[in-house]
């Protein structure tokens, strides 16, 4: 299992730090849910504010941090379980720790991926990106395994704030887990202004 907090900030910084762009990266076997898979894409502002995923499904979406760059999602179903319909309207970063066969459907209950179809199982962990997410469930097929990711959600960056540069200090190594003793969660600091 991942420990989040000790490397959140890295992942963060990444995000943050002149806008990394992630692209599918897995181990050992990527899976690019881009290529040939019937994602609906569309515009997230058009889709209903309820149906995002800490609101229609809070029981599967857990949030860890959020800020105004990142909202980051411990992600969690039960084996033999249905998530309520929902969607993600910012792109994503998805640390997938572990599940076992899965479909994912749209609004319509049409599949858009049944992992018992790919050519090769899924290997995990895994990391991949992921466009925003149109209204949709997913259906944990196995009766034994849970389904659990981290999924970072990146904003948009409103103005030319994103050429803001974190302080070094943010990210000086300590005893207590990577976490500077002055500095804590809620507590980022930011130098330079707005160019």
């Amino acid at each position: 299992m991942i420990n989040f907090r000790r490397h959140s900030k890295f992942f963060l910084c990444m995000i943050a730090v002149g806008g990394v762009s992630f692209q599918a990266v897995a181990q050992p076997h990527p899976v690019k849910p881009e290529a040939g898979l019937a994602y609906k894409t569309g515009n997230p502002a058009d889709w209903p504010k309820e149906l995002d995923a800490v609101i229609a499904a809070p029981d599967n979406h857990k949030i860890l941090m959020e800020n105004d760059r990142v909202r980051v999602l411990e992600v969690t179903m039960a084996p033999a379980t249905i998530e309520p319909l929902h969607s993600h309207r910012w792109p994503s970063v998805l640390y997938i720790q572990s599940a076992g066969d899965f479909i994912d459907r749209d609004a319509e209950g049409e599949i858009i991926l049944d992992t018992r179809t790919l050519p090769e199982p899924m290997t995990f962990p895994m990391t991949m990106w992921k466009a925003p997410e149109a209204p949709h469930s997913v259906e944990n097929l196995s009766e034994t395994q849970t389904i659990r990711l981290i999924r970072v959600e990146m904003k948009p960056i409103q103005g030319s704030s994103a050429r803001r540069k974190m302080k070094e200090a943010d990210f000086k190594p300590s005893a207590n887990g990577g976490q500077s003793s002055d500095e804590t969660w809620e507590n980022w600091r930011w130098e330079g202004k707005d160019e």
